[in-house]
């Protein structure tokens, strides 16, 4: 079974979602997610809008587009020592330098935001990239990851996003 952070007192294992399943509540690491995906922009639907579940390159991704988007996600990460979070992206059509999506994180339930990554044009990449980062100095018990669309990007312009994980340890 999965366990959560609060029933072991440590976080020790790895929060992921592959997104296997058109929805924003795929779990597939060893501990649950604290919230769902959370949309903001967007109609809150995983399977329609400018930000979704949806097939690419034969395997189900997040896709962003649109100017002014977000999606969020919360983990409990309390009692960890370490903290890395890992994702595969991909652009598709960007065209344009000021195409960009973020990739941020919040150490206080996204009252303040921190950007990790951008993910800017003009590039489209044939293959996914996976990225690493050391998010340590924002562990909490509300710690949020967030992929964010400026005012510039596009309906045409789209950025996948896969394997989502933050990997913890006491």
């Amino acid at each position: 079974g999965i366990a959560t952070a609060t029933e072991s007192g440590s976080c020790d294992g790895s929060y992921r979602d592959e997104f296997k399943t058109n929805s924003y509540s795929g779990s597939d690491g060893t501990l649950a997610w604290t919230t769902d995906w959370l949309e903001t922009g967007d109609g809150g639907d995983a399977t329609s809008g400018d930000i979704q579940v949806m097939d690419d390159l034969g395997d189900t991704r997040l896709m962003i587009k649109n100017k002014s988007r977000y999606i969020e996600r919360e983990a409990d990460l309390s009692g960890a020592g370490t903290a890395i979070l890992t994702i595969d992206y991909r652009r598709s059509r960007l065209d344009d330098f000021a195409d960009l999506i973020s990739m941020q994180v919040s150490g206080d339930g996204g009252g303040s935001w921190y950007t990790l990554e951008e993910y800017r044009g003009p590039d489209d990449d044939t293959a996914y990239v996976t990225t690493s980062h050391d998010i340590s100095s924002f562990i909490a018990p509300n710690t949020r990851i967030r992929f964010i669309s400026n005012s510039f990007l596009g309906k045409q312009d789209d950025v996948f996003f896969d394997n989502v994980q933050i990997t913890c340890t006491p």
